[in-house]
């Protein structure tokens, strides 16, 4: 009996510590989740992020991208009056000075340097008309700057970096230009032409 006595008053005794609240206290709780909510966006009762709301990425504009129609058979064509001037340079003289006896050494040097003046002038005038034309041209809209592609005088790909304001009307009397940069003359197809606007830009009067 003395055992069953104490297990009462340790029962009772650990009743009384506990917090018991009455069901009048639930919408006061209920109440004050909701305004914690509502002021922090960081409350644990929210099952969400501090930024739940992803910002969405800013899309940039597609560069303009212009290919010259004619870009690969320029090309061609310049490497072939490369190779045809490198072999009338080389064995010009020599076919010159051992397939004619007849001929006096100097007729034979006349003759020697006109097949390698007549070769060397051909490439020349070949790179003077088409070195303006443009193979690339690659512009980003919004941008001041313009990346445009042309080839050397040995036919190989030359990156320039040019400014739409520093495009001014071309002063010369060169066939097929169509604008001028830093003392540099290019020509764009205006029919296959991708970008009116920019068009307008590089047509600038």
């Amino acid at each position: 009996m003395v055992g069953a006595a104490l297990l009462r008053a340790g029962w009772k005794q650990a009743c009384s510590r506990a917090t018991i609240y009455p069901s009048r206290h639930i919408p006061n709780a209920l109440g004050q989740q909701r305004w914690a909510t509502q002021i922090s966006p960081n409350y644990k009762g929210l099952n969400r992020p501090a930024h739940a709301e992803e910002e969405k990425p800013i899309e940039k504009p597609a560069p303009v991208v212009y290919e010259g129609v004619m870009a690969d058979t320029l090309r061609r064509v310049k490497l072939l009056s490369l190779t045809t001037c490198c072999c009338s340079v080389v064995g010009g003289p020599f076919v010159t000075f051992f397939t004619s006896p007849e001929l006096s050494v100097i007729a034979k040097g006349g003759l020697a340097s006109l097949v390698v003046l007549l070769s060397a002038s051909t490439t020349g005038a070949l790179h003077w008309f088409a070195s303006p034309y443009v193979r690339k041209l690659t512009w980003t809209p919004g941008t001041d700057q313009m990346q445009i592609e042309v080839l050397s005088w040995m036919a190989t790909p030359l990156q320039r970096t040019v400014n739409i304001s520093d495009v001014r009307t071309p002063e010369t009397q060169r066939p097929a230009v169509t604008f001028e940069a830093n003392g540099n003359l290019y020509y764009v197809d205006k029919d296959t032409f991708p970008h009116a606007e920019l068009l307008k830009k590089l047509l600038r009067k």
